[in-house]
């Protein structure tokens, strides 16, 4: 995996080649938040052979920015074939999120 950022432009890019499955490109431009928008606490259960793990992670102070970014993969592989193409943009969705720390814990219920 490959990540560049630079702030003096705000140009961003993510590569995930070979041997990464899929491989992809992330591209664009994100905006830095001028303030901390507060705490966020994001959580995920994913079902194991060991029965349901639960990852949390909470991030104390989080910026967020905005983004402009297209992301790029093979239409023909998994990732191409569930966004129907090539590349894809998601103007509503798109955030620049950073961080000072955040801890993660994970737990089988």
């Amino acid at each position: 995996m490959d990540y560049d950022y630079h702030p003096s432009d705000s140009a961003f890019h993510v590569a995930v080649p070979l041997p990464g499955i899929p491989r992809l490109d992330l591209s664009g431009m994100v905006t830095p938040s001028p303030q901390p928008a507060g705490s966020f606490l994001a959580n995920w259960w994913q079902l194991t052979p060991s029965g349901i793990v639960k990852m949390g992670t909470d991030v104390p102070v989080i910026d967020i920015g905005g983004g402009d970014l297209t992301l790029t993969t093979r239409a023909q592989g998994p990732l191409g074939q569930l966004i129907g193409g090539s590349s894809i943009g998601f103007p509503i969705l798109q955030q620049s999120n950073t961080f000072v720390e955040a801890h993660m814990s994970v737990v089988r219920q």
